[in-house]
């Protein structure tokens, strides 16, 4: 077994796969580090008196950069390619999404996770792995092991949209709402979900794809890209004009209009609880748009830009908010 001051001398770190979440990639190396607890992998990893990894969020990227060599790059490569934080920046002031990846090279995000993460208020702002069946058979028959794909994990994203079907769970309880033992994706320990994409109907697996495309789409920006909230703001507010000219959004009965629309459009989703606040209440649909349409950057929760922006039908990849 490596010791804590000789990082990695007979077992190298394993490479990035396509797509692969850093806590995949560091439980890959777990399971051929010889290392028989988890915590000692953490240390080995982080150091001597790290005890635990976010899986989605993870921090402490500063030292384990340093510790392996720049075998995975730099502290905000690791991040920007290994971790969710990227889905969440454009949203962000220029400021706050560097005091955002200085949390994450550190000591953790802190105040900043219940924001970003927020879906609904009384969700954890930490979700369980997820994984696709039939990407977890293709890789391992492809790659030799099954592992954590990032984009499975974005927020939003409940099917592959390659394969058009649910991602499944994982069923391993996190430490404390937020740190999970080192693994790799296992079908006996991963939960199917309620619905099928039979009880769920086509016209809601394609709602649900159109939100996971547009979520990696948002991910995928560039590193340092924003929307600039002004122009935002201004792209809702044009296609709000569009579907009803000659109005003022901002009237509290246009704006409840808009919202009973917008409550229409996720009905479909209803057995999905991550979406209960837009199809559950023309109030929660209110209170997402009016959030979104916040002329300032960082202000609003970046969860309702992609309910607003799924709704709207744009986002990175067509012209509107970018």
């Amino acid at each position: 077994m490596a010791t804590q001051g000789d990082f990695f001398p007979d077992v190298p770190l394993p490479e990035w796969l396509p797509d692969e979440l850093l806590f995949s990639l560091l439980s890959r190396f777990h399971r051929i580090s010889g290392n028989l607890e988890h915590t000692e992998t953490c240390q080995q990893l982080f150091g001597p008196r790290r005890k635990r990894c976010a899986h989605d969020l993870p921090h402490w990227i500063e030292d384990l950069s340093h510790r392996a060599r720049g075998v995975l790059g730099t502290a905000d490569y690791i991040i920007h390619k290994g971790t969710l934080l990227p889905v969440y920046l454009p949203f962000l002031s220029s400021g706050e999404a560097h005091e955002c990846y200085e949390a994450l090279k550190g000591a953790g995000l802190g105040r900043h996770r219940s924001r970003l993460c927020r879906q609904i208020p009384s969700q954890a702002t930490v979700q369980p792995l997820k994984a696709c069946p039939q990407c977890m058979e293709r890789d391992r028959e492809n790659l030799g092991v099954g592992y954590w794909h990032l984009s499975h994990q974005l927020p939003g994203v409940l099917v592959c949209v390659e394969h058009s079907q649910p991602l499944w769970h994982s069923s391993l309880n996190m430490d404390n709402g937020r740190d999970v033992r080192w693994h790799l994706p296992q079908t006996n320990a991963l939960n199917t979900p309620a619905w099928t994409p039979d009880s769920l109907g086509p016209e809601a697996m394609a709602l649900l794809k159109k939100i996971a495309t547009l979520a990696m789409a948002v991910f995928r920006q560039p590193k340092g890209a924003q929307f600039k909230a002004e122009a935002l703001s201004a792209a809702y507010l044009a296609r709000l004009g569009e579907r009803k000219p000659d109005s003022n959004p901002w009237n509290v009965e246009v704006l409840l209009a808009h919202a009973q629309d917008m409550q229409e459009h996720f009905a479909c989703l209803d057995p999905l609880r991550e979406f209960e606040e837009v199809y559950g209440s023309a109030h929660g649909a209110a209170s997402a748009i009016g959030d979104a349409m916040s002329r300032e950057n960082g202000r609003s929760i970046p969860w309702n830009h992609l309910l607003v922006m799924t709704w709207l039908s744009f986002g990175p990849h067509q012209k509107g908010p970018s």
